[in-house]
């Protein structure tokens, strides 16, 4: 899911006739430095989100071997949520960003408890067989 930052830099425009002194003018740089901080963390934040989602089919493909049954289960839920994602990837800009940061935050809670379902559910397969004795 990509999300877009809402910060905006305001900037206040100098009394007419006035001449804006050198530290106004050099102001401009600091604040755009920021931004781009700004957009390179929240650049890398949704690369790290990214790779867990990725990680996490990685690991519901695992599941596929381990446990057929619960991997098809899992494979609908993954499948059912990526879509849901997708519709609003596609309306969001449309919405405001208080509406905007509430169901972002609700596909993160979802994928987040989803994958760490995935997890689980393979870590016992795994153990199951492990512990198990010919």
């Amino acid at each position: 899911m990509v999300r877009s930052s809402s910060n905006t830099a305001q900037v206040q425009s100098a009394p007419t006739g006035a001449t804006p002194a050198s530290s106004d003018v050099d102001s401009g740089k600091p604040v755009l430095a920021q931004q781009n901080i700004n957009a390179e963390a929240h650049s890398e934040k949704y690369k790290t989100e990214s790779e867990k989602l990725q990680q996490c089919q990685s690991q519901l493909e695992a599941l596929k071997v381990m446990s057929p049954a619960q991997y098809t289960r899992m494979r609908n839920s993954f499948d059912y949520l990526m879509n849901g994602a997708a519709q609003y990837a596609n309306l969001r800009q449309k919405i405001n960003a208080d509406t905007q940061d509430t169901v972002d935050a609700l596909y993160r809670y979802r994928s987040n408890l989803l994958c760490a379902q995935i997890a689980q559910t393979l870590l016992d397969g795994l153990t199951r067989r492990g512990e198990a004795r010919p």
